[in-house]
This record gives C-alpha cells, sequence and structure tokens, in this order.
C-alpha cells in the first residue's frame, strides 16, 4: 500500500521523481466529498482505509524507514478504493531523535479526522447527524494512536491486528 516509484531525473537544475498515479483522490478529497454530502462516512469504510494504512505504516516501518509528513493530502485512494501512502520527500531512516511514533501519532490524526471531519484539537464541533458514531474499538484504537509517547512498536501493531480480527469476526456475523 505504498506508492510505486519509477524513475527520477533532473532537468534545468530541478529534481523530477515519478511515483505511479492514482487517478481518484486523496483522503482530503474524499473527506470533503463526505462532508459537502453531510453523510458520515461508513465504519466497513473507515476499517477498509484504516487496515491499508496501517499495513503501508507496518512496511515502512519494518524497513526502518519513518514517512514524516502523513495527512489527509498525502494518503491516496484509487478508483477501487485502494489505498496508498504517498509523498516520501520528507522521509528518512530511523534514528533515535525520531522515531515511528511521528507517524503513528500523524495516522490517528489522519483518522480522527475520517472519523469526525475535524482534528483532535477541533473535537466537538459536530457538522450534521450521525457524526461520529463509531464501534468503540475504533476511537480506542484512535486514542491509543494519539497517545502514543509511551507506545512499543509491536503492542501498537498487535493491539491493531486484534481490533481488526474482532471487527471481521463482527461483520462476517451479520
Amino acid at each position: 500500500n505504498i506508492t510505486k516509484y519509477f524513475k527520477y531525473f533532473f532537468q534545468d537544475s530541478c529534481l523530477y521523481i515519478l511515483f505511479e498515479f492514482l487517478n481518484n483522490s486523496d483522503l482530503e478529497g474524499f473527506l470533503n466529498a463526505y462532508e459537502t454530502l453531510e453523510k458520515p462516512i461508513d465504519s466497513n469504510t473507515l476499517w477498509n482505509i484504516f487496515m491499508q494504512c496501517i499495513s503501508a505504516l507496518y512496511y515502512i516501518h519494518s524497513n526502518n524507514i519513518i514517512h514524516k509528513n502523513i495527512s489527509l493530502s498525502n494518503v491516496f485512494m484509487s478508483e477501487n478504493k485502494i489505498v496508498k501512502l504517498g509523498d516520501f520527500r520528507f522521509s528518512f531512516l530511523a534514528n533515535n531523535s525520531c522515531n515511528i511514533k511521528t507517524d503513528i501519532y500523524a495516522m490517528g490524526v489522519v483518522f480522527h479526522q475520517l472519523c469526525y471531519f475535524a482534528s483532535p484539537n477541533e473535537q466537538g464541533k459536530i457538522k450534521f447527524k450521525g457524526q461520529g458514531k463509531y464501534p468503540q474499538e475504533m476511537e480506542q484504537i484512535i486514542q491509543f494512536m494519539l497517545m502514543n509517547e509511551n507506545t512499543n512498536t509491536k503492542v501498537f501493531y498487535d493491539k491493531i491486528m486484534e481490533e481488526y480480527i474482532k471487527n471481521v469476526a463482527r461483520i462476517t456475523s451479520i
């Protein structure tokens, strides 16, 4: 769930990097479409987006890469709702001064925005009926991501997988 890199080149003293093009939108555009309709995003769609983003985070973190710029505008979605993390221009190898907790927190902000149509510091501004009504597990994971200063990486990914498995079991039993 990472945008594919094709090549780079220099032209007129500028560096150009060619990545895969996803022809639908980024999550900012996706969120704006729902907000315009005054319609909350259903929890199954959110779980799908969430797990694809976590898969991307797990992959880059397993390779000691810190994205450092995760936002709604840097997570892209295809027409088939395939989600990919992109814009790695600020990324670097993990070191002691910066670690994956930066990315986990930023992804928590992204998911808070998708659920509540507001960043965590704007919470409480209900814009329309049904907004922010999601399973408790989803809210707990978002809060866990936003308060991750003591988060152990393995504990974080184990907790995510545990909640995802519970959610899949709940959906399939309906």
